[in-house]
């Protein structure tokens, strides 16, 4: 690690911290999982691709799992993860609701610094992919009208390296991730009863009014309109 990279390590994972010179500084800091996953996948609430990466990140990696930030020092980053140490050593009055505040704000700056630069196990294993996490938030960008074809061409892979990526990164293959998107939003959607379910069909790319429903009925096992 260099000075301001960041590594987070995934609950019940065995690991040691060793420096290796006298003015290093390194920072541990412990979380609740149930702190850490409303903090961290709260913040990807409506990002589900990116969420699914980096929930297989951490939780499903067969070797060891962790996420891994090059911040390059960034000061804001750094502010944050200070503020929270020195109100943690302290005993003020709302101490712990305050650094569950600071420890979300740190996460929601981190990934929006760095979010497109985290590294992983499982793909560093594949041979580094750069283009992961912005193939990842192109298609959850594009869902309703992308295609796999469409996406190799902007990303200059052949449809079959597209498809092992995609699901290396997030378990799902390229249509199970899209139908996944489209049946969220569909739910998201269907909570607002001012939307006719033709209006919801068309809006997720679907053509035929019963393929969607059928697809849907499919997903969750009941009609849009039982929904």
């Amino acid at each position: 690690m260099r000075s301001g990279d960041i590594c987070i390590i995934a609950p019940s994972t065995q690991h040691a911290i060793s420096a290796f010179s006298d003015d290093c500084i390194v920072i541990n800091i412990l979380l609740r999982i149930s702190t850490f996953e409303k903090a961290f996948f709260g913040i990807l609430a409506d990002n589900d691709v990116l969420s699914d990466f980096f929930m297989r990140a951490l939780y499903h990696s067969k070797a060891h799992p962790y996420l891994f930030f090059h911040t390059n020092k960034d000061q804001e980053v750094l502010d944050y993860v200070l503020y929270a140490y020195q109100e943690f050593l302290g005993n003020r009055l709302y101490k712990e609701r305050l650094l569950n505040n600071i420890v979300s704000a740190f996460f929601i700056i981190l990934l929006r610094n760095h979010g497109s630069n985290v590294f992983t196990p499982e793909i560093d294993t594949l041979g580094r992919d750069e283009n992961v996490i912005f193939i990842l938030k192109y298609i959850q960008e594009n869902y309703c009208t992308v295609t796999l074809n469409e996406l190799a061409d902007f990303f200059h892979y052949s449809e079959r390296q597209l498809q092992r990526i995609i699901k290396s990164s997030t378990g799902s293959s390229f249509s199970e991730n899209i139908q996944k998107l489209k049946m969220r939003q569909a739910v998201r959607l269907l909570a607002n009863p001012g939307l006719p379910i033709t209006a919801i069909s068309e809006e997720l790319g679907y053509l035929d009014t019963g393929n969607f429903r059928r697809i849907f009925r499919k997903y969750y096992g009941m009609t849009p309109a039982e929904y």
